[in-house]
């Protein structure tokens, strides 16, 4: 929790940087005393073996453990449905436990992430069903306890795209964008998140600002020769 607190703090204030007002609320697994999940106890077992990005076939892999996770979570919400449409459903996935939170906490969408305890494993951390139009719920499975990979996989949930060189983006300058914003937490994560920033492309991704202007346009549409987006 203090790195994840690590994380909020520091993406609320590169918003007021901005003069945005965002107060993030982190809420957590709990049932009595206990705030980790056992595998054991939710029926499910996780292998990121194999797994090498975020990708439809990935999701499938994993998708089985995030819903036995969720439906364990869920026992420890003690949620009361607002609704009667709401009381039609339990929690027994991904998508009902993202239902129940948006009830909960009257809000429009929530960031679901699970953070896995593989402190002798070095995987990757993973961010789903972003900018995508797909109606499943988004997500990420954060496997390091890093406060700038929490901020950066957080920010993914809310429209960020990768900035490093991704095959999802193949008309990215991303040599120019490096050069240009070395610290740029949607291109790096691993340095002192203190250093990083968010530059204004990552700010038009996440809605921060309406417009990207046509120095920072060209970095990524480049290769199409487009003047103006």
């Amino acid at each position: 929790m203090d790195s994840i607190n690590k994380a909020c703090q520091w993406l609320e204030q590169e918003a007021s940087n901005r003069s945005i007002h965002l107060n993030i609320k982190p809420y957590f697994h709990e049932q009595g005393s206990k705030k980790t999940i056992y595998e054991k106890s939710a029926k499910a077992s996780l292998s990121l073996n194999g797994i090498r990005s975020a990708s439809h076939k990935s999701h499938k892999k994993l998708l089985p453990w995030a819903d036995a996770i969720s439906k364990y979570a869920g026992k420890g919400l003690k949620y009361k449905p607002s609704t009667k449409i709401h009381q039609r459903f339990k929690i027994e996935n991904t998508q009902t436990l993202n239902l129940a939170l948006r009830d909960e906490f009257k809000t429009e969408n929530v960031a679901i992430m699970y953070f896995i305890n593989g402190y002798y494993e070095n995987h990757p951390s993973y961010s789903f069903y972003t900018g995508t139009e797909s109606q499943e719920v988004e997500y990420s499975i954060v496997t390091t306890k890093n406060p700038s990979v929490i901020a950066h996989e957080f920010l993914h949930l809310f429209g960020a795209v990768d900035l490093y060189p991704h095959y999802a983006f193949p008309n990215f300058n991303f040599e120019e964008l490096e050069s240009t914003f070395p610290n740029e937490i949607m291109l790096v994560q691993h340095k002192q998140l203190s250093k990083l920033m968010i530059s204004p492309i990552s700010a038009y991704f996440i809605g921060w600002q309406d417009t990207l202007d046509r120095p920072n346009t060209r970095l990524l549409f480049h290769k199409l020769n487009v003047t103006e987006y």
